[in-house]
């Protein structure tokens, strides 16, 4: 039973969005978007970590806040103008949502999703994470050198907070390419998904239904684990308190310095 004819089932096809093409449309290119965007913000603060750790002194000029904001307003921008043709493409006939295979638009379709999509919105932001979680690795571990070297025995709140996020944000990072890596390997092996390959089909069906949405779940156990701050506010709403109130700003995470 697939999920439209579920839904439908418990919710009576008029109240079903997916029912009509409009929605069947939307649905795709709103999953589509949000996938692009999602990689590309992880590689954003991917980014602003390595050059917290490469540049210290440089990062308030390259990653200033107002970067940031242009930044993040492109990715949001770019995700889904780059995925407008699940608007045009997709079509709902009987209770499915789907490309029709007897057209043109199955291979306009296909070289869309490998290029635009894949390559573009998967593939080469995350091959970016990795490379620069590698460097970010080995910039830390060099930096612990040059202070064993030194025989430097303290540190400053600032370092303690900047390493401290560092760490959070570079096991998110981490995390969500792990989640990632086995749709992308399935998509790299199956671009156009002509094989007839049984194994390959439940690979994929494993990585796109059952590894993927684990993705969308690790940073709220990120944020407990390493944020103070928001374990005590999420302590406080569980028991149906009032906020306590301020916080410092070293409190925000708290992890053991690497």
């Amino acid at each position: 039973m697939t999920f439209n004819t579920f839904t439908s089932l418990m919710l009576g096809r008029k109240m079903t969005l997916v029912y009509y093409n409009v929605g069947c449309q939307m649905m795709q290119w709103l999953a589509a978007s949000s996938q692009v965007c999602s990689s590309w913000l992880v590689f954003l603060y991917t980014f602003e970590r390595f050059i917290s750790v490469r540049f210290p002194l440089k990062r308030a000029v390259i990653c200033s806040g107002r970067r940031i904001r242009t930044a993040v307003l492109c990715i949001l921008v770019f995700g889904p103008i780059s995925q407008m043709h699940n608007l045009v493409l997709y079509e709902h006939r009987g209770t499915s949502c789907f490309v029709d295979y007897r057209s043109a638009k199955k291979i306009i379709y296909g070289y869309m999703k490998v290029f635009n999509w894949f390559l573009i919105g998967m593939f080469l932001p995350y091959c970016c994470i990795a490379l620069l979680n590698a460097m970010i690795v080995y910039h830390m571990a060099r930096y612990r050198r040059k202070r064993a070297a030194l025989k430097a025995s303290t540190t400053t709140s600032e370092e303690r907070t900047q390493r401290s996020i560092t760490v959070m944000l570079f096991t998110a990072s981490t995390y969500s390419l792990l989640m990632v890596m086995p749709q992308i390997i399935a998509n790299w092996l199956d671009p156009f998904n002509r094989l007839n390959n049984t194994a390959l089909a439940r690979f994929r069906y494993v990585a796109i239904h059952m590894i993927r949405p684990w993705n969308y779940c690790g940073n709220f156990f990120f944020y407990v684990i390493g944020g103070r701050q928001f374990r005590n506010e999420l302590f406080e709403m569980i028991r149906c308190r009032k906020p306590r109130g301020k916080y410092k700003a070293t409190d925000t995470v708290h992890y053991n310095a690497v």
